[in-house]
């Protein structure tokens, strides 16, 4: 007979963070659509309307944080809307996040390292005249796909960018593959 000692969740023991699960986000924003990511060294949560928290493996929030995605880079692309997905991209050891961008765009945020308190380059990913909702991110070694549903008056369609890694220079103009 095993005597089990029950887990628990340091997330839910404090309203430290309850971020992370329940709370809105600073400008009431619902649902709330959270997406965390760890490369090892730092934890990255980010929600709608779009807060992001970076904590250190200790889950001690580092100083400055938490502020908005739009805030990240400037000039942004950013708009701060929301669904936002945050992922490692262990290929070049930089973290990107994908949210919604100004107008019928998405924005692209990459880091410089692996250190996501640092520096962030900036992209914007025009989607035309549909709206690129509810967007999903994979990462290869030398590219970038991201995928939409995106709406119009006449309905949905589900549309596929493919983004070089390479082309992701300063002020690059994206040659975006749909």
């Amino acid at each position: 007979n095993l005597n089990r000692t029950p887990l628990v969740n340091p997330l839910t023991q404090t309203d430290k963070y309850d971020h992370i699960q329940t709370k809105t986000s600073s400008t009431g924003t619902s649902p709330l659509d959270p997406c965390c990511a760890s490369n090892g060294e730092y934890i990255v949560s980010v929600r709608n309307s779009t807060d992001i928290y970076i904590y250190d493996m200790d889950l001690v929030l580092q100083s400055g944080y938490p502020k908005a995605t739009n805030i990240l880079t400037s000039p942004s692309n950013a708009s701060g809307q929301g669904d936002p997905i945050i992922m490692f991209d262990t290929f070049d050891d930089k973290w990107i996040l994908i949210e919604f961008g100004n107008g019928n765009s998405l924005s692209m945020s990459i880091t410089s390292t692996n250190n996501p308190t640092g520096e962030w380059g900036n992209w914007s990913i025009p989607s035309g005249d549909r709206f690129p909702d509810y967007p999903k991110l994979a990462i290869y070694k030398k590219y970038y796909v991201i995928s939409t549903n995106e709406y119009d008056d006449a309905g949905s369609k589900p549309t596929s960018y493919i983004i070089t890694k390479s082309q992701l220079t300063e002020n690059a103009t994206l040659s975006i593959k749909k």
